[in-house]
């Protein structure tokens, strides 16, 4: 999840740069497809670490939210926001700075979430985890239940 962040971040303005430079439809659609590539690496793990971090019976609502308010704050008003700063600004790398900064806030919060592998917990710890399926390990059997049955 942070690896394929970091490159991303380290990829944005190159790529934002040979588009604006170079503005072909190769070079946009090479930039496209390597930031897109990065991009959906670190998202996929984060939606996971995100859902195992809240607790199961919220966990839906809970999701839903945060993506809720996410979209709407960044969704719609992105597109306004990197516009003005253009003609504030003159720069046409504007969006890669905008995008810059928010990988920059996104690597700092995954950087500081908390692990929720069951091996790190255990190490941490200093117990132990078995990989066994809870009725493997006999999890959910009333102690006089025979084997048998």
């Amino acid at each position: 999840m942070i690896i394929p962040a970091a490159a991303l971040a380290i990829l944005v303005m190159p790529a934002f740069w040979l588009v604006a430079h170079h503005p072909t439809p190769t070079t946009l659609y090479a930039a496209s497809i390597l930031l897109a590539g990065m991009f959906d690496l670190s998202t996929c793990t984060m939606l996971v670490a995100v859902a195992e971090g809240l607790p199961h019976a919220r966990r839906a609502g809970g999701f839903a939210l945060i993506y809720a308010v996410a979209i709407s704050a960044f969704g719609g008003s992105t597109q306004f926001a990197v516009a003005g700063l253009i003609r504030l600004t003159g720069n046409r790398l504007t969006p890669a700075w905008y995008m810059l900064a928010a990988l920059v806030v996104g690597l700092v919060a995954m950087w500081r979430f908390p692990e929720t592998r069951p091996e790190l917990l255990a190490l941490e710890g200093g117990g132990s985890v078995s990989m066994r399926s809870p009725s493997a390990q006999g999890h959910g059997k009333r102690s006089d239940q025979s084997e048998n049955r």
